[in-house]
């Protein structure tokens, strides 16, 4: 292939423009249909909360929507099986605007007995003779995957939500001593790999409060189901969308919420900034106007100030010392 000979890169085809190039660079925020990773006990709600989604279909494993009026595939048996329903729905002019995979950690595997039949070994854990190197292999197929559920988020505007279950494991602290977490059955390698693709990853269980009696402490079921939505030590999560850090388990709760946490005007931020900054001291307000010009109309840098600022200005609540909720 020749190289151009201002910049050394290599020559495209003749005849064919350069694809990545600043002219066809866009700006902005380029916000797609979410897609949410949801993991928890079984039984807590998990299924019926991404049926409540708009249109949806589903690859179900386990049987989990049957007594859901929802539209499912046939039940997949291979890795292929899952492959050829994406495929389908790509293909096919359709009115579906969600698609669900549930579970997922049965799609691990059914792609591990993929790998496993081309490489003719009895399990994962044998694949390329062992050490991790079937976990390895499995990442690719992962992508290939992946790709296939980007065209559908873009080309047909589809949602897409994993459906997993949870477990409590060790988690490895490289700042200190191992401590218990909730993590998913999936194997990290898979695990991290989806939830990094994810815009949501929400761990759905069941609210409890703990009291304490007699110096000992038990846990009380509130009766409530409640998404978390952001990372503690206890349990992994994310959003990209200002949740708050609790939500009910319901599709409409989460909805609004992912709604309202969309940022605001740049000129609602300054105006709110502004009023925040009257009960700060001379000096703090320069610094927080400085951080405002710097920011220009840039809403998601805006809103980082906002938080900061709130943080400083507004008294913390006081938390119970007998009983808190978790």
């Amino acid at each position: 292939m020749s190289m151009s000979a201002t910049n050394g890169r290599p020559a495209p085809p003749a005849g064919a423009p350069r694809r990545m190039n600043l002219a066809a660079a866009t700006s902005g925020v380029d916000r797609g249909p979410p897609r949410i990773f949801v993991y928890g006990v079984g039984g807590v709600g998990k299924t019926t909360f991404l049926s409540e989604a708009p249109s949806p279909v589903f690859i179900d494993t386990q049987g989990g929507t049957e007594e859901l009026d929802v539209t499912r595939f046939p039940k997949p048996h291979t890795w292929t099986d899952v492959l050829d329903a994406v495929d389908e729905l790509i293909v096919t002019e359709h009115s579906h605007k969600t698609l669900v995979i549930d579970l997922v950690d049965d799609v691990e595997q059914m792609l591990f007995a993929h790998l496993c039949k081309q490489a003719n070994c009895a399990n994962i854990t044998e694949y390329g003779g062992g050490f991790n190197k079937g976990f390895d292999a499995a990442v690719p197929e992962w992508r290939n995957l992946v790709a296939r559920l980007e065209r559908l988020r873009r080309e047909k505007q589809m949602i897409i939500g994993f459906v997993a279950h949870s477990t409590v494991k060790s988690f490895k602290n490289p700042e200190g001593p191992d401590y218990d977490r909730y993590q998913t059955l999936m194997n990290e390698k898979g695990s991290g790999f989806l939830r990094g693709w994810c815009t949501a990853v929400l761990l759905a269980r069941h609210s409890v409060t703990l009291k304490v009696d007699k110096k000992k402490t038990r846990g009380v079921s509130t009766g409530a189901r409640v998404l978390q939505t952001v990372e503690t030590a206890a349990y992994y999560a994310k959003n990209r969308y200002n949740l708050p850090d609790t939500l009910s388990l319901d599709w409409v709760t989460f909805w609004e919420a992912v709604q309202a946490g969309q940022p605001a005007s740049p000129d609602a931020l300054r105006a709110e900034i502004t009023e925040l900054m009257q009960q700060l001291d001379e000096a703090t307000r320069e610094k927080v106007a400085s951080e405002v010009a710097k920011s220009g109309e840039d809403a998601a840098r805006l809103v980082r100030v906002l938080n900061k600022l709130r943080e400083r200005v507004q008294p913390q609540e006081q938390q119970p010392t007998t009983e808190s909720a978790t």
